[in-house]
């Protein structure tokens, strides 16, 4: 299992990258990081997902709301995919719109994020 803290920066939300095809550890993983029970996990995750979480306050994560992308292995097209979907729940919680006018902020952050995330590849 992989794991990344990538901040998505100017704004205070963290995308927490998992790259794991092992349920049962990606969710004993999420129980610690995020609170909620492993067996909440267990049926609440699907592989190649973005969601938001709501970490309790006892969680490593102390009740932040973040932003979390799990994937069954680093593959190009998956990671942009999944990206695109960071950036929109990203809009979603901030109100920042996407649109014509906010294509320049939505380039930069998919061009951002994809590479902070090829990162976590083997050499």
């Amino acid at each position: 299992m992989k794991f990344k803290e990538i901040p998505l920066l100017p704004t205070k939300f963290i995308l927490d990258v998992w790259i794991s095809d092992n349920l049962d550890e990606l969710s004993e993983a999420f129980h610690v990081r995020y609170g909620a029970s492993v067996e909440y996990y267990k049926n609440d995750l699907r592989p190649d997902a973005v969601q938001v979480i709501n970490s309790t306050v006892d969680s490593e994560c102390k009740g932040y709301k973040m932003i979390v992308m799990n994937m069954k292995e680093l593959e190009d097209a998956v990671v942009l995919h999944e990206t695109i979907h960071v950036v929109f729940k990203l809009s979603k919680i901030t109100g920042i719109e996407i649109c014509h006018k906010s294509q320049e902020w939505v380039a930069y952050f998919v061009e951002y994020i994809y590479e902070e995330i090829l990162k976590m590849k083997p050499d």
